[in-house]
Formats: structure tokens, C-alpha cells, sequence
């Protein structure tokens, strides 16, 4: 799967064209990156998460935060996107929440996401939301305010909630919680704290997070883990110069398929006081005994994901240095990186994230942020690919 076409003006003038009066795009377009759907006038709508579990199955989850906070889902049903209404509770949040998590998706009856909502008084408690094809039904992760960093979704009888106990500035110790179907049971891990989780199986759970020597330090290093089905292991990342004087590497993103073959994104480590990162990115493999080096670039700025391609590589997203607000859809392919804007359309600037597979199509999922280049409200879109 690879990007077919340069986004010039004909080709968003075509985009533009096919999108009618609710967002939707026409199912008619050529191969390559598209915005699919506009939600307009939704300057205030952040979307949060896109998830899929194949060709009629997609979730998304959006949040309007003011002035008081409501969550936004829709559903693809493989012919367009659906709102589905959530409970009462959940429309309007008012006392203290987070959400530190996406939504995540393996059927149509078994879809979850994770909010930090309030408990009693000016408590908080970690609860997951869970759909299971015709309603919502809620369970707390925990009855503390603790936060759901990310999740593994494999069943209805067994999904991997992922986080952080306690509000601190950095990552806490960690929170790993196992629904079983009936009630959620502690997973210690002995070796750090999980933060960004590819789940290939109940046996085979891959991440990267912070290592439990230094989550109490203000610099907090991150490592990779791997869950066997009975212990967590810890191999270790190879150590790379840094690109400029106080911008170490870190480990951003995991994708795996097995035991054996494992990939890591690294990247200079953001400034906390102002935001900014020099460019620079490495990808790496696990081949089951040790980690290589197997592209670099010192042009790709701020990457983030990592989602097989399709054709033996992987999208991922970066930031436009030049222009904050803009972004880049990223393929590396056989040891290249080659980088497109972001498809948006006349009069907006776009930055995407979140690429997600569909699988079984060779399409996927991305979401992207329409950023006006006048006078006017931004929008938030649905990006996708089309082979």
C-alpha cells in the first residue's frame, strides 16, 4: 500500500468536490490518501482515536471539552459513518475526568474505551466503557484515580487495560488490569511501567514504557517489555548518540507480530518547557536475540505510529518543521522514509494521526486536523487510504 499521486489542486478540488453536505465522501476515488469525512463547524471537536477490526467495523472517538465535556462516538458500518448514543452519565461530564487512552475495537460487539470519570465528591475512578453490539455497559478499572494509558483488546472475556497509578507529573508505577469477563484482576510487571501496547495475542504482548528504575526520577528512561504469558522480560535498546546536546533518544511507538519480530521507532526526546524536539528518527527490529538498526533520518520531525504498510514497510506520521500545524504521512519501504503532506483540502492546512489498518482490505484509517489558512474555524476530519 503506497501513496499513488501527489496531492495537487485538481486532486483536491476533485476531493472536495465529493464530499457531500454531512462530510461524507463519495465511495468513488482514486487510490491514495483522502479525507473521507469533515465533521463541519466542529472547531471545538478534538478527535481523539480511530480503531478497526475490518471492513465493517470501525470506531471513532471524539471529545468536545467545553464547557463541559461530552465524548463523541461513531461507528463505520462499511457504508458510512453512524453516531451511537452513550449513556446519560457519559454525554456530559461534570466534576474532574481524563482520558489518557484511545478506543479500541475486535468485532462489532466488542468495542471499549477507557475515561477517568467522576467518583464521588471530587474523586476520580478509572472506568472502562464497553459495547457489546446493542449497549454500553460500564466497569471501574480501579476505584482510585488512576489513569488507562492504553489498551489490548482480544475478546470480550479478555481485554488488557494499561497504566499509571497516582497523578503524577511524569509515568507512575504501573497499573496493568485483565477483564475476564467478569471482574478485572492485577497483572504485576516487575520491570517497568507499559505506555504505548501492541497486543498480538493474550500470550504475546509487546510495549514501550518506562522502566521501574527511574519512574520516580524527573527523567524517566524509556525501554521496551514483552509479556510471555507468564513472566515480562525487558530487552534491551541499543544506546545512540544524540542528535544535539540535551535531546536523547526515546522509544515512541512498538508494532510486532510474534516473539520474534518486533519494531521500535526512536526519537529525539521533546523539551517539556517549550515543545521542541530537533528532527530525527530510528527504526529498529527484534529478530528474537538482539535489536538492529535498520533506517535512520535526520529530516523527519516529531514521528509518531507505526503501522504496517501492507506491502512489508510502515505508515507513520510526522510534523511539517516549517509549519507546526501541517503534517506528513510517512511510508518507509526496504530502507527509505518518503514523506507526503497530509491530504486536506482548498484553504486548510492538515496534520494527520492515528493511522490504523482495516484489515483484510489493504485500506486504513487515520484522523486528521483541517487547521484553516485564514480567518475561520478549524475543522477535524476522518482521513483514509485507499488502495
Amino acid at each position: 500500500m503506497r501513496w499513488s499521486l501527489r496531492w495537487g489542486a485538481a486532486v483536491l478540488a476533485a476531493v472536495a468536490a465529493m464530499v457531500t453536505a454531512t462530510g461524507q465522501a463519495s465511495s468513488a476515488a482514486v487510490a491514495g490518501w483522502r479525507v473521507q469525512k469533515v465533521f463541519k463547524g466542529s472547531h471545538l471537536l478534538d478527535l481523539v482515536s480511530i480503531a478497526s477490526s475490518g471492513a465493517r467495523n470501525a470506531w471513532l472517538l471524539g471529545l468536545v471539552p467545553n464547557p463541559e465535556p461530552t465524548f463523541v462516538i461513531q461507528r463505520w458500518n462499511g457504508s458510512g459513518w453512524v453516531s451511537v448514543p452513550l449513556p446519560a452519565r457519559l454525554r456530559t461530564v461534570i466534576g474532574p475526568w481524563n482520558l489518557g487512552s484511545g478506543i479500541y475495537t475486535s468485532s462489532p460487539r466488542n468495542a471499549w474505551y477507557f475515561p477517568d470519570l467522576p467518583y464521588h465528591a471530587a474523586s476520580e475512578a478509572q472506568y472502562a466503557v464497553w459495547w457489546n453490539g446493542t449497549k454500553w455497559t460500564q466497569s471501574k478499572v480501579t476505584a482510585r484515580q488512576d489513569l488507562v494509558l492504553d489498551a489490548a483488546v482480544f475478546s470480550p472475556h479478555d481485554v488488557w487495560a494499561f497504566g499509571n497509578t497516582g497523578n503524577s507529573p511524569g509515568y507512575g508505577p504501573a497499573l496493568v488490569r485483565r477483564w475476564n469477563g467478569t471482574r478485572w484482576q492485577t497483572v504485576p510487571v516487575p520491570v517497568g511501567t507499559p505506555v504505548t501496547v501492541e497486543g498480538v495475542g493474550p500470550r504475546d504482548i509487546w510495549a514501550v514504557g518506562v522502566s521501574k528504575a527511574t519512574v520516580p526520577d524527573a527523567h524517566q528512561t524509556m525501554i521496551a517489555m514483552h509479556w510471555n504469558g507468564s513472566t515480562w522480560s525487558a530487552p534491551r535498546l541499543p544506546v545512540f548518540r544524540t542528535v544535539r546536546k540535551g535531546f536523547p533518544w526515546e522509544a515512541t511507538a512498538i508494532w510486532a507480530s510474534g516473539p520474534n519480530d518486533a519494531w521500535v521507532t526512536e526519537t529525539p526526546e521533546i523539551n517539556q518547557q517549550n515543545g521542541y524536539a530537533p528532527p530525527g528518527l530510528i527504526l529498529l527490529h527484534w529478530n528474537g536475540a538482539s535489536w538492529q538498526t535498520v533506517a535512520r533520518s535526520r529530516k523527519i520531525s516529531e514521528a509518531s505510529g507505526l503501522t504496517p504498510d501492507g506491502h512489508g514497510g510502515f505508515w507513520m506520521t510526522s510534523v511539517n518543521p516549517a509549519n507546526s500545524n501541517a503534517g506528513y504521512i510517512v511510508d518507509y519501504r526496504h530502507g527509505t522514509f518518503t514523506t507526503r503532506p497530509a491530504p486536506t483540502l482548498p484553504g486548510y492546512v492538515d496534520a494527520a494521526f492515528g493511522i490504523t489498518a482495516v484489515p483484510g482490505t489493504g485500506s486504513f484509517w487515520a484522523i486528521g486536523a483541517l487547521v484553516t489558512r485564514k480567518n475561520g474555524p478549524d475543522e477535524s476530519a476522518i482521513l483514509r487510504y485507499v488502495p
